[in-house]
């Protein structure tokens, strides 16, 4: 075996690589509709994303480009929620992919942290902070508009949870006996929170 462990491309290097050469970017920003403050982050969390057309393809040479077209498109807190439980699943998806099929020698650390971004959520509340926030009767009620968003949220997060059993079993099968310990708790935290 290599003195050091065999590391499998990033997903995010891969995303960057296909960012350049392009004329279309992207950049999203947080904004807050009302002063007050509902207790969940996800209710509170109003997404503004503007898209940029440029003349010149990036990267280039010259300091600026000039922009040709703009578009800007605000996404509700359900709507955010949506995207960023699809763009995750899909990040989980393509890490899996990676690491289904390697051997033993491999670096594990990107998939034990996006592992542990999702399943260990202190931060954010993760699922449970989804389902407080969207799935309780006084926001169904309040907004029957969003019953499809709703249903496909949580299609979603039932998705996530399949997809982080497949990324748990991968990471089983990985795991060196130093990082063990780490797979086990993280192991009991996805029962919990997937029950």
């Amino acid at each position: 075996p290599p003195p050091y462990p065999r590391t499998i491309s990033s997903t995010k290097m891969k995303a960057s690589r296909t960012a350049e050469k392009t004329k279309e970017h992207k950049k999203s920003k947080e904004r807050e509709k009302t002063k007050e403050k509902s207790g969940n982050e996800f209710l509170d969390l109003w997404v503004s994303n503007n898209y940029y057309i440029t003349e010149d393809v990036f990267p280039f040479s010259s300091i600026c480009s000039k922009i040709v077209n703009h578009k800007e498109i605000q996404l509700s807190p359900l709507q955010n929620a949506v995207n960023t439980v699809r763009n995750k699943n899909e990040e989980i998806e393509s890490i899996v992919s990676e690491y289904s099929n390697a051997d033993s020698n491999v670096n594990i650390s990107p998939l034990s942290m996006v592992l542990k971004g999702v399943i260990d959520a202190a931060v954010n509340g993760g699922i449970a902070k989804y389902q407080e926030a969207f799935f309780n009767s006084e926001y169904l009620e309040s907004n029957l508009e969003d019953k499809n968003l709703i249903q496909e949220l949580n299609a979603l997060l039932h998705q996530e949870i399949r997809i982080l059993g497949e990324a748990m079993e991968v990471h089983g099968r990985l795991c060196p006996a130093d990082l063990r310990a780490m797979h086990e708790s993280l192991e009991g935290r996805f029962k919990l929170n997937s029950s």
